[in-house]
């Protein structure tokens, strides 16, 4: 099908404020009761700087709502005393800067924040954390770090910190203005902004197709474009780079105020432009796996973006019963398909089991054979494909 080369967006470009864009990709989800606040977007690139984002998207506030009333964050299981997991390289890189442990840090969008309580280990004192969800609040306050429950558009920026982070939390964001201003003035004189967000030079392997044009995910940053956003908002590049690559890929960069010059980024549109491709190729063949599945009685574990975009494309037409672990997503509804805890599916032991979530496939598994002893059939998606970027 052919695809209207430009385009304008109601959504200015984020970086350079353009609103000529090319359309590259339409994202569609299913509309679920209690769970779903859009039902898609464009995923559009600028034409001026090359920046790639998600347009004709609700307002912050609807973000805002969800984040507040939807937090799938709150479920974080307690870390360990050994400084590990998907955050230790911002630890190492705060500690490589040899700063003192009275130094005022916040986490803005923090969740429960194993940032903060590895560095409360490591003997840092001036930890704030920063976060809508209010039992994420709680939670801090009961390990001994200051908790403030607000959103980022509502923080009281009267008070500076010398380290300000942004982990995983700028590719969510609608109103990158504000955003950006807040974070500024947060930020002390000399101070450092240290941001992270999922690398679309890079994206996860072994995930599903589009699995990083998600209903939360809404800017889509290269190194470039990380860059050109800081830039546009006065901080200058201290250290850049992308890290690993399967699960743990990511792109942290640490900034000062100052400014340099924004750079059109080709080459990382081009890369996402082949995430986008070889995401369709794999969909495409799941999708034709599946279909033998089509009128099947099936149960779907697991709620993300690949259900969402299942569900819209009407694969499978006979799904009995949708599980998730999450307890709000419990007692909605799609389609009057009931949402149910794992606990319950006891009374579905003839369906055949879709196990959405490759990340969980094998806890999946181990509740279904060793806790609920089911002898259902379990649907593995990712059977016979692999999905490298």
């Amino acid at each position: 099908m052919d695809i209207e080369p430009t385009m304008f967006s109601k959504r200015e470009c984020p970086i350079c404020g353009n609103t000529e864009v090319k359309l590259m990709f339409t994202q569609n989800f299913a509309n679920i009761q209690g769970i779903s606040f859009l039902n898609g977007y464009d995923v559009v690139s600028c034409k001026q700087c090359n920046f790639v984002y998600a347009s004709n998207i609700p307002e912050q506030a609807a973000f805002d709502e969800y984040y507040i009333n939807s937090n799938k964050y709150e479920h974080e299981t307690e870390q360990s005393d050994t400084i590990t997991g998907k955050d230790e390289h911002i630890i190492k890189e705060i500690v490589h800067f040899g700063i003192d442990k009275t130094t005022s840090i916040v986490d803005i969008g923090c969740a429960r924040s194993e940032i903060l309580r590895s560095l409360q280990k490591l003997g840092f004192s001036n930890l704030t954390g920063i976060d809508p969800s209010a039992k994420n609040i709680e939670y801090l306050k009961s390990k001994g770090i200051n908790g403030i429950h607000t959103t980022v558009k509502d923080i009281d920026t009267s008070k500076q910190y010398e380290i300000v982070l942004f982990i995983g939390v700028l590719e969510h964001i609608q109103d990158l203005y504000k955003t950006l201003n807040v974070l500024y003035a947060l930020t002390k004189n000399n101070g450092l902004l240290i941001v992270q967000v999922p690398s679309m030079e890079m994206p996860m392997s072994g995930e599903f197709p589009y699995q990083e044009f998600s209903r939360e995910h809404i800017n889509f940053f290269t190194t470039v474009s990380l860059s050109n956003l800081m830039t546009k908002y006065g901080f200058h590049t201290v250290l850049s780079k992308r890290l690993g690559s399967g699960m743990g890929t990511g792109l942290v960069g640490i900034y000062r105020k100052g400014s340099n010059s924004v750079q059109t980024d080709t080459s990382g549109m081009q890369r996402i432009q082949s995430y986008m491709d070889k995401s369709k190729k794999y969909e495409d063949a799941i999708y034709t796996n599946l279909s033998r599945y089509s009128d099947t009685p099936v149960i779907v574990w697991g709620l993300g973006t690949f259900t969402q975009r299942l569900l819209a494309r009407n694969v499978l037409k006979n799904i009995v019963v949708m599980v998730d672990s999450n307890p709000q997503y419990v007692g909605k509804k799609y389609n009057n398909i009931n949402i149910i805890p794992p606990n319950e599916i006891q009374n579905y032991k003839e369906s055949v089991l879709l196990a959405v979530s490759a990340r969980y496939l094998d806890a999946i598994i181990h509740t279904i054979r060793d806790e609920l002893k089911l002898g259902n059939e379990i649907i593995n998606p990712h059977s016979g494909f692999t999905f490298e970027y």
